[in-house]
């Protein structure tokens, strides 16, 4: 009976000790695992920031681009250096510091592109001098249909712009009527620069061709873009040349030189991707030579 005992007893034993061995286990690897989520925060983190000083640098790299661009040419259209896409490329170190902050040996890529912001559509031409613009309101209501749209929200758009909380084409989800697909759709051809511009016709689709040129059908407009992509329209009367009896093109609502430009694209470092638009406004007035391509906004998307 005695020996019995015993072996309960060390059975026993044995059984607490596993049980010990597997709470402890259990433990260690919670902590562990805490810990391993803690340090991929900290990653996450610090992926972030360094994605900030890519983005910087790439922001810089535009904002050089166009200001040296400025200086060679009067003359902005789709086959200059500052339009050409960027695909996906993979940053040097140096481009970033090579301070290898974040996820160990993670590599920088880049792609984007900078783009005409007045080959959009203004939705801030669509006041002046606190009224509505008809002819603009007209060229929106035109824009509309050719993109298979309601014409008809062209008034309330025109209304919700007047409002003072306007300032991101992303506003006008908040329009009555709107939806993500109508944005989606529409988000493409408009963009709410900081005051009224004129449209470049050297970058402007056909749509906005058709938009805003009198008695320019869709058609009519892509095939004056193969002849612009033929030969650039150095000034507006090149471009008044190509149509048979337009009217005049005054230098307020269309230009061959723009002012306004962004840069759209994705970065992505270790973990994080970061996908940002960036609007630059490059002013032919300003005195200061490094103020001359100014960041005036920048969003997420």
């Amino acid at each position: 009976m005695m020996k019995t005992a015993q072996s309960r007893m060390r059975g026993a034993a044995v059984i607490a000790a596993m049980l010990v061995v597997a709470i402890a286990a259990s433990l260690a690897a919670q902590v562990f695992e805490r810990q391993q989520l803690s340090v991929r925060s900290i990653e996450n983190r610090m992926d972030a920031s360094q994605i900030r000083w890519i983005e910087r640098a790439a922001s810089d790299w535009a904002r050089l681009v166009l200001r040296l661009d400025a200086r060679t040419t009067s003359l902005d259209h789709l086959g200059e250096p500052w339009a050409m896409a960027i695909a996906q490329t993979e940053l040097d170190p140096t481009v970033y510091g090579g301070a290898r902050a974040g996820t160990k040996d993670a590599k920088a890529v880049l792609t984007g592109q900078i783009q005409d912001a007045q080959a959009r559509f203004n939705l801030r031409n669509l006041i002046q001098a606190d009224k509505l613009s008809a002819p603009d309101l007209q060229a929106l209501r035109k824009l509309l249909a050719a993109l298979g749209l309601d014409a008809g929200l062209s008034e309330v758009i025109a209304a919700y712009a007047m409002s003072p909380g306007f300032g991101r084409a992303a506003d006008l989800l908040l329009v009555p009527g709107f939806d993500q697909a109508t944005y989606q759709r529409l988000e493409r051809y408009v963009i709410v620069l900081p005051q009224r511009s004129a449209l470049n016709v050297n970058t402007a689709s056909a749509e906005l061709l058709h938009a805003y040129l009198p008695g320019l059908d869709v058609a009519a407009a892509q095939l004056l873009i193969k002849r612009r992509e033929e030969q650039a329209f150095s000034n507006l009367d090149a471009l008044k040349a190509k149509l048979s009896g337009a009217d005049e093109l005054p230098s307020e609502r269309f230009t061959v030189f723009s002012r306004y430009f962004f840069m759209e694209g994705v970065i992505g470092y270790g973990r994080v991707n970061s996908r940002a638009r960036i609007l630059y406004d490059r002013n032919p007035q300003s005195g200061l030579e490094g103020e001359a391509v100014s960041v005036v906004w920048r969003e997420s998307l």
